[in-house]
């Protein structure tokens, strides 16, 4: 690309025009109270795609309850997660930072105390707080049940959260307006979807082998992501010094070959997530609470299914991992069926929560913005800076040898712009640019054909970025637990077996190759 044109006096000496970072604090609007008493449930399902949802377009029964919610409420068409796995994404939900300020970039991180997380600050206005979780990542060890007065991990072990486990919370909570936070990962582990929702999205023969199969598969593949890194020790080896790309293309090829098994089984959990959604708001409605609840239902990331010919989540910010439902119930059903169009992030969740209940002062450090304007159709201002950043990735832990040749290694930052979606590679200072009206499954960089349009993009983002570290929390260091090592060992993010399985094939085939249709821009310094 060319040499960056002047962008707005240098973003104004980059002091004014980056609100995603600036770590100025505003003077507090005075409390006005306008909703004291409302509840409000956020309600997580991990994994969850948003093209996978009938309320974004997709076709086949996966999501009743949450499209009837999204007939109620409001649905953000272009949300984008703030981090594209678990450990990151949920500190930036509850605390409306980014990673690069928040700092928790794996599980040997904790939050900073410096920087408030949203149950926090439903404490200091006197609600009971509750947390009930299944990803350990949304409890102790990133520092996530910070504010909780109650925080209950895998209550029911069983892996879900449904209405019972709120009912029974509900009959001895505090007579006091609650926040309520349950994190269920069903579309996580799509192996584990029951016989009987499977049969609702297709054929897979022999069921029993084929779960088993996937399963293995998956327990395979992740720990072969990160041979030079190990839970409770974290680096042991540069990134990449251990080659697992033949065994990992070994096994991407048999993932292929499962497919259409796979994707069965992925919208057969997530119909088992909706279930479980609708047992929890039947625990509401039956403790009296529903009629004056705000609910808030969205996922932390989405999920690869070989759209690059790569498998599960946290290597990119392209679309498949970014986008994410995000569906909002107003009590009395305020603002039904009103659909936005405008590109927003997992971080204005917590300001835009504050701002409906009249309590914009507890809104001071959040990063994100107030969606409550878009949501009642009142014309915005004009914002400041000339684009959105959405998402920002760092990976400390997985390599691969063809996201290193393509740029995607450690840090990657996301911007929007409309209908364009920029992406700085940081440290091999590449850029891509992709025309989502055109090309929504971002298959063609067009940084060469819009090279203006990326250079004023690549200019923002890397003042941003500046001021977003140089602003940052520094993490504290966590130490896991036998118990946080087997909960996260459960969830395949430690561990996983040593051997790759029968592959069933010749391994003399052509190994898959990381699908990109065109190559990242180099960015001139």
């Amino acid at each position: 690309m060319s040499s960056a044109r002047p962008l707005l006096p240098l973003l104004v000496a980059l002091g004014l025009l980056l609100p995603g970072c600036d770590r100025s604090t505003p003077e507090p609007a005075p409390p006005t109270r306008a909703n004291p008493t409302v509840n409000v449930v956020v309600f997580m399902i991990d994994t969850l795609r948003a093209d996978r949802v009938g309320a974004y377009g997709y076709d086949k029964p996966t999501s009743p309850t949450l499209d009837l919610i999204a007939r109620e409420g409001v649905v953000f068409e272009n949300a984008q997660t703030a981090a594209t796995w678990t450990c990151p994404s949920i500190p930036s939900l509850m605390t409306s930072t980014f990673l690069c300020e928040h700092g928790i970039t794996s599980e040997l991180k904790q939050l900073s105390p410096k920087i408030r997380t949203l149950a926090e600050r439903f404490q200091e206005v006197g609600y009971h707080t509750m947390s009930m979780y299944i990803n350990t990542f949304a409890g102790p060890t990133t520092g996530m049940t910070r504010g909780f007065d109650q925080a209950l991990e895998n209550p029911t072990g069983f892996h879900a959260i449904d209405g019972s486990v709120v009912s029974r919370w509900a009959a001895d909570r505090p007579d006091k307006p609650f926040f309520l936070y349950v994190h269920n990962i069903e579309p996580h582990n799509p192996f584990q979807a029951p016989d009987e929702l499977i049969r609702l999205f297709g054929d897979v023969n022999d069921v029993a082998k084929a779960r088993q199969r996937l399963g293995m598969l998956i327990s395979n593949y992740r720990p072969r992501l990160r041979p030079d890194w190990k839970a409770n020790h974290g680096l042991l080896r540069p990134l990449g010094s251990t080659d697992q790309e033949t065994q990992l293309n070994q096994i991407v090829r048999a993932l292929d070959a499962m497919l259409p098994a796979h994707q069965v089984m992925y919208d057969a959990v997530v119909r088992h997530a909706d279930i479980r959604l609708a047992s929890v708001i039947e625990a509401l409605k039956a403790a009296g609470t529903w009629d004056n609840t705000l609910l808030i239902v969205l996922s932390d990331h989405g999920e690869e299914m070989s759209e690059r010919g790569d498998y599960l989540h946290s290597q990119s910010v392209y679309g498949e991992l970014t986008n994410v439902p995000l569906i909002v119930r107003f009590p009395d059903k305020a603002h039904a069926g009103t659909r936005v169009r405008e590109v927003v992030s997992t971080v204005d969740v917590l300001p835009t929560i504050f701002d409906y209940l009249g309590r914009e002062d507890l809104n001071a450090g959040a990063r994100g913005r107030s969606l409550m304007p878009l949501v009642r159709g009142e014309p915005t201002p004009i914002d400041a800076a000339p684009f959105l950043v959405t998402t920002v990735r760092v990976n400390e832990k997985k390599w691969r040898s063809g996201w290193a040749v393509r740029g995607n290694v450690n840090v990657v930052a996301m911007t929007r712009d409309g209908k364009w979606k920029g992406i700085w590679n940081v440290e091999n200072s590449t850029f891509e640019l992709y025309n989502l009206e055109a090309d929504p499954g971002e298959r063609y960089n067009q940084c060469q054909q819009h090279s203006e349009l990326a250079d004023s993009m690549v200019t923002y983002l890397k003042a941003w970025y500046a001021q977003c570290t140089a602003g940052a929390s520094t993490a504290g260091v966590a130490s896991l637990s036998d118990e946080a090592l087997k909960g996260l060992e459960a969830l395949g993010y430690v561990g996983g077996d040593e051997d790759v399985v029968d592959l069933e094939g010749d391994d003399t085939l052509a190994a898959p190759q990381l699908n990109f249709a065109t190559e990242p821009c180099p960015v001139e310094e």
